[in-house]
């Protein structure tokens, strides 16, 4: 198996690059930095009502202040952001699980968990060591959890070039698709973009590699004895085309929300409304 891959529900290995030791350090420290500033200036704040309250009072508040912002704040945010944060933002790095999918709440909260003590209790020596160590660069949590951490491409450099082919434009009409996989679309992508540069006997296999992968995702199969790289190509400009459709229908219902916040109230005009 190559140093970093993932291995699909149908036993193909597909490559999806872990993240480096050093960016995954520098993405903590920017996350994790901007958590401690938060919590120092909530505990500055709430500083001057301490004398009021006892101190049992006073360590509820500063245990309750610190799980919020140590282990509840960082689950929810890799959680909503399907495994991102600022310091990924700035490094191009997420989280994903072991086969490419995304993140679910569930391994994000148990990643956060395990961060209390590998990344607050030791300040982070122990999921640097792990990070070291462990062979797609994870950390305790991503172990517990199923996870690990890839470097994330920027999205003008994952652009496919694919067309529909002609033979199969039929089958197309009436094909019915689901996403594929985060890990499995970004290989797709990096296929589509880089063919040209592979050798026939690469491109072909790893064509089949991909169509293999990819036949789970679309009802009914493509006709008997279609190219393998035609079935690829033709599966990205589907998909290209139903989110393309999702979200200009999710932008015209944004347009209309608005326009229809902007109009007086009732459908009254204004001369009739100044009148009210």
């Amino acid at each position: 198996m190559a140093e970093h891959s993932i291995i699909t529900g149908e036993g193909v290995e597909l490559e999806l690059p872990a993240a480096t030791v050093l960016s995954r350090i520098v993405s903590s420290l920017i996350d994790y930095g901007l958590l401690t500033i938060a919590y120092t200036a909530l505990i500055f704040s709430l500083a001057s009502t301490f004398p009021d309250l006892n101190g049992a009072q006073v360590g509820t508040l500063i245990v309750s202040a610190t799980a919020i912002f140590f282990w509840l704040v960082p689950a929810l945010v890799t959680a909503s952001s399907n495994g991102r944060s600022l310091g990924k933002l700035v490094t191009r790095t997420r989280v994903v699980r072991l086969d490419g999918g995304t993140i679910t709440a569930n391994q994000a909260f148990i990643r956060a968990t395990a961060g209390i003590l590998e990344v607050i209790g030791t300040l982070g020596l122990i999921a640097t060591v792990a990070s070291f160590v462990t062979k797609n660069s994870q950390r305790l949590g991503d172990m517990l959890a199923g996870t690990y951490v890839v470097r994330w491409p920027s999205r003008s450099a994952w652009e496919p070039r694919a067309s529909m082919p002609r033979e199969l434009a039929g089958w197309a009409q009436i094909a019915q698709t689901r996403a594929l996989p985060i890990g499995l679309s970004l290989n797709v992508a990096d296929f589509l973009k880089g063919r040209d540069r592979l050798t026939a006997q690469a491109r072909q296999a790893q064509a089949r590699a991909l169509a293999a992968a990819c036949e789970k995702y679309v009802a009914p199969p493509p006709p008997w004895g279609t190219p393998a790289e035609a079935f690829i190509e033709a599966l990205t400009v589907i998909r290209y085309d139903v989110e393309r459709r999702r979200f200009a229908q999710a932008a015209e219902r944004r347009q209309r929300l608005g326009t229809r916040e902007a109009e007086i109230p009732y459908g009254l005009d204004e001369a009739a409304w100044a009148q009210r």
